[in-house]
């Protein structure tokens, strides 16, 4: 009866390393293989075919095939030429296995006062406000939607299935809801409007904070996390603060989809930039007392003329407009009169909001 070799038997070029168990796992995978074998039993057996190829080296010779002879050299590269095919199978093999679990990815953009609706499988819906891109992720753990701009999010409730929008402050992560998430690239905050279900709230930078000694150093903090349930605002700002209350208002975030802008407490270049997007013209505000001034405004851009809206926030600004080709910048104070009987030019741009 033939004895297992042992270690001490074997020079040490021809030692098998020994496999971990993942390893001999994933060889009966492949193989079929479907006895159980422990990871001693099968070192044993590799070490065996070790010692017998040291201590019998295969010899150079003819093999036949039918009624021809193959000469020893053939014979080896038909060896190799099989080992490498093997190997080949396993490798793609592994690749197709792996790519079979890469998750799906689609990019779904809009731009300058454009909407856009894309209906997922599952019965979520996600709606894009003007300039916006969100690449969505399908995989085993969910959906993951990274967004640059503004979307309303319309997630059907699956137990079993998470579904996480991420921008640049924080992610939020929901089972089941309707919500309003809003980050544009030239934004320094993240805003999160709930209007219905509860969302997870998560800021991705950690916090600082300075205490009133000044001669304390500041103290950081894990990133900051909430809840947010139905009719709930937050705020992240670029230092990973979460500012969350309740807001009679909550429609107003969503207005725009519907054509009606409401701004509350706005600074004048955020509505520029608002009224930017919308129309896709370049609207400015060079003044910085301008630019600063808080406006309380709702605009009704899917009834009123561009030319009316313009001039809606110009006498609510105390400033007046001057346009040059496809810029447009409010300017302090009234406008200078002029000695033309014409009608002002309306703009190619007066269309309805969502064209």
């Amino acid at each position: 009866m033939m004895t297992s070799p042992s270690n001490a038997d074997l020079p040490p070029d021809v030692l098998p390393p020994a496999l971990p168990e993942s390893h001999l796992a994933a060889v009966r995978r492949v193989v079929g293989y479907d006895h159980h074998l422990t990871g001693s039993e099968v070192d044993r057996l590799w070490q065996g075919v070790a010692q017998r190829i040291h201590t019998h080296p295969p010899r150079r010779a003819s093999a036949t095939w039918g009624h021809f002879a193959i000469p020893a050299r053939s014979v080896s590269r038909l060896r190799i030429g099989i080992a490498m095919a093997a190997a080949c199978g396993i490798a793609a093999w592994g690749l197709f296995a792996t790519l079979g679990r890469m998750p799906e990815r689609r990019v779904y953009a809009t731009g300058a006062g454009e909407q856009k609706t894309v209906q997922f499988a599952d019965g979520s819906r996600v709606t894009l406000g003007p300039q916006t891109t969100i690449t969505v992720s399908r995989g085993t753990d969910g959906t993951t939607a990274d967004l640059r701009g503004e979307a309303l999010f319309d997630v059907a409730s699956h137990a079993h299935q998470a579904f996480r929008v991420r921008a640049n402050q924080a992610v939020v992560q929901v089972l089941g809801t309707r919500f309003l998430v809003r980050q544009y690239p030239r934004e320094k905050k993240m805003t999160v409007a709930v209007l219905h279900g509860r969302v997870s709230l998560r800021a991705l930078r950690e916090t600082t904070r300075t205490t009133n000694d000044s001669t304390l150093d500041s103290t950081t903090h894990a990133p900051a996390h909430t809840v947010l349930g139905a009719n709930m605002v937050a705020v992240v700002n670029d230092s990973g603060r979460i500012d969350a209350a309740a807001d009679a208002h909550i429609e107003d975030y969503v207005g725009w989809i519907s054509g009606r802008l409401v701004f509350r407490g706005t600074q004048a270049a955020q509505i520029a930039d608002e009224l930017s997007r919308v129309y896709g013209l370049d609207i400015q505000i060079h003044d910085s007392t301008l630019r600063k001034q808080r406006l309380t405004l709702e605009v009704s851009v899917a009834e009123k003329p561009f030319a009316a809206v313009l001039d809606a926030v110009a006498y609510t600004l105390r400033a007046h407009v001057v346009r040059k080709n496809d810029t447009i910048t409010f300017v302090p104070g009234p406008a200078a009169p002029s000695n033309s009987s014409s009608p002002p030019r309306q703009s190619h741009q007066e269309t309805q909001y969502g064209r």
